[in-house]
């Protein structure tokens, strides 16, 4: 019993130790582990960046009324840009003032912004030919990105007025 009792001081410190070597070597180990992670990821994101460029762009068009899809497809081909995705929401008759139509319109909207994500895409092009109160809503559901740059039309055609993303959005 005595033996038992003038062992403990030594096992209790041993157990410390082994507990503080069994920590650092986890965590090493951990950090090691999760180095390597990092470096094949940041390589395989260089390769795909190589592959496929830095910049993945699409086209959005949400129009009422006038189908803009050709006029859009002659700014995009005149602009070197034809080659990028075009998604699209357009509705033949103007809204009515029932809620449900203006909702299942933003539904609409909202699964091409999922397919724009989808994609990968880094920038949308954004063309629109909708109500003021409907363009307010598209734009609150780009706000949360990709960015998007606004196009606006007159006479002459398709024009950049900028970009929205927080900076420009945010007060």
């Amino acid at each position: 019993m005595d033996q038992l009792l003038s062992d403990l001081p030594i096992k209790a410190v041993i157990t410390v130790i082994t507990a503080i070597l069994s920590f650092v070597t986890y965590n090493a180990c951990r950090l090691y582990w999760l180095r390597l992670v990092r470096r094949r990821l940041i390589r395989q994101a260089a390769e795909y960046a190589r592959r496929h460029g830095n910049r993945v762009e699409v086209a959005l068009v949400a129009s009422v009324g006038t189908d803009i899809e050709e006029t859009v497809k002659n700014y995009l081909r005149a602009t070197g840009c034809d080659n990028i995705p075009l998604l699209k929401v357009h509705r033949e008759d103007p809204f009515p003032r029932d809620e449900a139509a203006w909702i299942s319109y933003l539904d609409q909207f909202k699964d091409e912004v999922r397919k724009a994500r989808e994609l990968a895409a880094t920038r949308v092009y954004m063309f629109t030919n909708v109500p003021i109160a409907m363009a307010l809503l598209l734009g609150a559901v780009l706000r949360n990105g990709p960015e998007a740059l606004i196009h606006h039309y007159d006479n002459r055609g398709y024009f950049p007025i900028g970009p929205m993303v927080t900076e420009t959005v945010v007060l």
